[in-house]
């Protein structure tokens, strides 16, 4: 087992790319166990830097991508959801490292900077309703690290750490993880935050980092340090056949049509509603799923999402990046 030492040599690349290829490599999820596992958080969580106190109970809603299947940018859409429905978020993302579109190239297209003043953010917070927090800007030691794990064929413990560094340690979470075995390690690890209050860590069948529109999902509750489990079927659709990969480009063309209204019946509408209910369940905007995803197609509808995005526009503007 990698000593503590060990993972400060890898994580700040102190040791020959040929020998941290090879151990990033051997660190795939089936060969991650819950020491391993809470010995890279704590190493990687001294790398952070400073950040201001924020004042709201903020919520996260992210995945941790490496399913390798195509599919839009869910969770960031649900981020303007969940803001529209009055859930302040501070949503922590990255770059793509398996797919043409994370979650900041996708801000990026819509014109959000990847960036923000640090120190104003309880500000923007307030303002915009919504933060984007640029994961190397709060680690600027995953800056180089993104590069070597880009150039990687297997998806490694990073894919599965990075959204449990969320510096805010928010007290909300709706988090998806593409791998079973990674889905239960990440839930114990919430149960002994103590700022967590509630949390659902959720996996699609076919592992999809999110909650299925068109069939089965598994799901794990942390509340008052305590995990339990249960599964979530979407009853009476079925998934479509999805284009083998979608650019930066198909995503905002479908983000587009989700905001204006114009879109009320694909699978990315469902997905959308879908995963923006666990977050008003979870914060106890809503009392069940099906309240939640009438609220998302209410806020959809109204144009109460775009009022949203608007909103964090003009907040933004006010700090570029």
């Amino acid at each position: 087992m990698l000593t503590r030492d060990d993972i400060t040599q890898l994580i700040h690349l102190r040791i020959p790319e040929a020998e941290a290829r090879a151990t990033l490599e051997s660190l795939t999820p089936d060969q991650v166990d819950a020491d391993l596992f809470r010995a890279f958080l704590s190493v990687m969580a001294e790398t952070c830097v400073p950040l201001p106190k924020v004042e709201s109970m903020v919520l996260d809603c992210c995945g941790t991508g490496g399913s390798g299947l195509s599919h839009y940018n869910t969770s960031t859409t649900v981020a303007f959801v969940l803001a529209a429905g009055g859930v302040p978020v501070v949503k922590f993302g990255n770059r793509g490292m398996t797919s043409q579109s994370g979650s900041f190239d996708f801000l990026e297209g819509l014109g959000f900077p990847r960036d923000i003043p640090l120190d104003r953010l309880d500000s923007l917070l307030e303002e915009a309703g919504l933060v984007f927090l640029f994961a190397p800007q709060c680690y600027p030691q995953l800056g180089a690290f993104n590069t070597l794990r880009r150039s990687l064929s297997v998806k490694t413990i990073f894919n599965f750490i990075g959204p449990l560094l969320h510096p805010l340690k928010p007290a909300y979470r709706v988090m998806g993880v593409s791998s079973a075995h990674m889905q239960k390690l990440v839930a114990d690890v919430l149960a002994a935050h103590p700022q967590n209050r509630h949390a659902w860590i959720v996996r699609g069948d076919n592992n999809l980092d999110e909650l299925r529109a068109d069939g089965l999902s598994h799901i794990y509750k942390i509340q008052d340090n305590a995990v339990s489990s249960e599964t979530y079927h979407a009853n009476g659709v079925t998934n479509p056949a999805m284009p083998a990969s979608l650019s930066v480009q198909d995503n905002l063309k479908i983000f587009q049509g989700l905001v204006d209204g114009d879109d009320i019946s694909s699978i990315y509408y469902r997905m959308v509603c879908i995963n923006a209910a666990a977050g008003f369940v979870v914060t106890g905007k809503t009392g069940d799923m099906d309240e939640g995803i009438r609220l998302a197609e209410g806020l959809l509808s109204s144009g109460a999402v775009a009022a949203s995005l608007n909103r964090c526009r003009r907040a933004y503007a006010k700090y570029p990046g």
